[in-house]
């Protein structure tokens, strides 16, 4: 597994231009539309589409170590939200204009979207679904964990007993 999150041998993810076509890119995909900030975004594995969004002050590098579990079901998008990570900031930044960012970014994915959102991310998820039920399939939100807010496999799966069962709902 890279850093980026691909596996050996994968090809890199691509980007959707403004007109529609498909770019390949080497190191992440990058969503840029005119007169738009760039909105970073890595895709890893084939299936379902997933769009992960981290919390404030992070980027999408911290949902690596669960990339190989999810990327074996799902097509995993992974974002910087708008002046994080790799992304450029947005100015004013409201929860509206990630909102659009998001979905300028996503406007050419055919499929009903699964996005999991932690913390400030799991705000977006909502509002993403509040402004737009028909885009998405499922939001899952995530807050701290008693590890000292660090996401981790044993912190999404600790409650296995609970009745919605994280792991076998998307």
């Amino acid at each position: 597994m890279s850093r980026k999150g691909r596996a050996e041998g994968e090809s890199a993810p691509k980007r959707i231009s403004a007109e529609g076509s498909p770019v390949s890119l080497p190191s992440g995909a990058v969503a840029r539309h005119r007169g738009a900030p760039r909105l970073h975004v890595e895709s890893v594995g084939q299936g379902r589409p997933l769009v992960l969004l981290h919390g404030f002050a992070l980027h999408g590098g911290l949902f690596a170590p669960l990339l190989p579990a999810f990327a074996k079901h799902h097509r995993v998008h992974v974002v910087d939200l708008p002046g994080h990570g790799h992304s450029d900031p947005i100015d004013p930044w409201t929860i509206d204009a990630v909102v659009a960012a998001l979905e300028r970014a996503f406007a050419t994915e055919q499929q009903p979207l699964a996005v999991m959102g932690w913390s400030l991310g799991g705000v977006i998820a909502l509002a993403w679904a509040v402004a737009h039920p028909h885009r998405l399939r499922m939001t899952m939100t995530l807050e701290g964990c008693r590890d000292g807010g660090l996401v981790n496999r044993d912190c999404l799966f600790q409650h296995r007993n609970s009745p919605w069962r994280f792991r076998h709902q998307f």
